[in-house]
């Protein structure tokens, strides 16, 4: 797990929002995107999901993600 530093202007829209969209990498290198319930706190992001989802299971096979939140 990896803590970033953000610009503090941000934190309003972090804070304020709690759906984002994940993208992952697939076995065959095509991206996999889902909207996810989020939480940002303490400078780290959660996100809910089941184990045995497509997502969790492409962040354990290459842990590499992108996170967007829409302003």
């Amino acid at each position: 797990m990896t803590k970033n530093t953000l610009d503090p202007k941000f934190l309003p829209l972090l804070e304020g929002r709690r759906i984002a969209s994940l993208g992952t990498l697939n076995e065959d290198g095509s991206p996999h995107l889902t909207a996810v319930w989020y939480l940002y706190q303490d400078g780290y992001f959660f996100v809910a999901t089941s184990s045995r989802s497509r997502k969790a299971r492409n962040l354990a096979e290459r842990p590499t993600a992108t996170l967007m939140v829409e302003a």
